[in-house]
């Protein structure tokens, strides 16, 4: 998750982002299926982004999020821009 906070430092003028990662296994009887749930909560200046996965695999699930959570700051940073002109 590091490389998405060299796109969100340029938002972070006052210390006031953060980032809250939660990784869990939803259950602890099945072995198969969709048992581990990653969430990302991103808290920027006026807005909060969040991303929620759920899959078989931890490591798909934090990438998958991990992407959902740089297209939510991508369009963050349009709109962000978009203001400012």
């Amino acid at each position: 998750m590091s490389d998405l906070g060299k796109i969100v430092e340029k938002f972070d003028t006052e210390d006031s982002v953060t980032l809250n990662i939660e990784v869990a296994r939803t259950t602890k009887h099945h072995l198969k299926g969709d048992v581990f749930m990653a969430e990302a909560n991103l808290n920027l200046p006026g807005k909060l982004l969040r991303a929620t996965e759920n899959g078989s695999d931890i490591r798909r699930a934090i990438d998958i999020l991990k992407h959902t959570l740089r297209l939510e700051i991508e369009k963050y940073k349009t709109q962000h821009e978009a203001k400012r002109t």
